[in-house]
C-alpha cells in the first residue's frame, strides 16, 4: 500500500495493528510504529492503543511501557492494557501501582488485577481488591473461586460460591467447572447434589466440561453408580 503511494490514515493503521498480534508479527508492528510516528498518528488514542497492544502481547512490558509513557492521550483501554500485561508477566507491584493511578477503571481492569494476584498465589491481595470492587460480575466471582480451589483453599471456594447465590448472581458454566472439584475434594456430596440441580435448571449439562466435572464429583464422593448414570447421558463424550 505504501509502495503504491496510497496515503495511510489512522483508521488503516489501527486495523493493521489489530491484525499484527493475530499473526504474531512484532516486526511489522515496529515498522508501523515508525510510520505512525512520522505521520503524527500517535496522537490518536485508538492507534496508540492498537500499537500498545502489539508491544504488550508480543514485545515486552518494557517496550510497551516506553510507548505508554509517550502517549499524550490515554483512556481506560490504555491503562488497562498496560496493567494487564504487567500482571501476565508477573510484575505485580507495577500492575497494582498503575491500577491505583487509573483515572477510570472498568470491569476489565478490576478483573485483570484480581486474577493476576490470584493466579500468582497472592490471594490475600486479590481478596482485598475484590472486596473493594464496586460492582462484581461473574468473571470476578469465578476468578476467586478458581484460585481458592487451585491453591487448596477448598472451603473458601465453597464459601465464595455460596455468597454468589446469596447476592443473586447466576453462575455460568465456568463457575460450575471450578466449584465442583472443591465438592469432590471435601466430599461435600450434599452441596454437589444441589449444584447438580442448579446445572440442570440452567441447561448447562450439555457443556462437556461441566458434565465431566459433575461425573468426577460423584465418583470421588463415592457415588459410582450415579457417576456411571451421568456418563451414559453425556451428549458428547471426551
Amino acid at each position: 500500500m505504501q509502495l503504491a503511494g496510497v496515503v495511510t490514515g489512522s483508521t488503516t493503521f489501527s486495523n493493521i495493528l489489530q491484525a499484527c498480534p493475530k499473526v504474531r508479527d512484532l516486526e511489522q508492528g515496529m515498522n508501523n510504529h515508525q510510520s505512525i510516528t512520522e505521520r503524527g498518528f500517535l496522537l490518536d488514542v485508538v492507534v496508540a492503543n492498537a500499537l500498545l497492544d502489539v508491544y504488550a502481547k508480543y514485545g515486552s512490558p518494557h517496550k510497551a511501557r516506553q510507548l505508554f509513557d509517550k502517549m499524550t492521550q490515554k483512556d481506560v483501554i490504555s491503562w488497562t492494557a498496560m496493567a494487564t500485561r504487567y500482571v501476565q508477566n508477573g510484575v505485580l507491584n507495577e500492575a497494582l501501582r498503575l491500577f491505583e493511578e487509573m483515572p477510570q477503571r472498568n470491569v476489565v481492569s478490576w478483573n485483570a488485577t484480581i486474577s493476576g494476584y490470584a493466579q500468582n498465589g497472592v490471594l490475600d491481595k486479590a481478596l482485598r481488591i475484590f472486596e473493594k470492587m464496586p460492582q462484581r460480575n461473574m468473571v470476578s466471582w469465578t476468578a476467586m473461586i478458581a484460585r481458592y480451589a487451585q491453591n487448596g483453599f477448598v472451603e473458601k471456594a465453597l464459601e465464595t460460591f455460596r455468597k454468589i447465590q446469596l447476592v443473586g448472581v447466576n453462575p455460568d458454566s465456568t463457575t460450575f467447572v471450578n466449584i465442583l472439584p472443591s465438592c469432590a475434594k471435601m466430599g461435600a456430596l450434599e452441596q454437589g447434589i444441589d449444584i447438580h440441580q442448579s446445572i440442570m435448571e440452567r441447561g448447562l449439562f450439555s457443556y462437556i466440561g461441566v458434565a465431566n466435572a459433575l461425573v468426577d464429583m460423584y465418583a470421588k464422593c463415592g457415588r459410582i453408580h450415579k457417576a456411571r448414570e451421568l456418563i451414559d447421558i453425556i451428549p458428547e463424550k471426551m
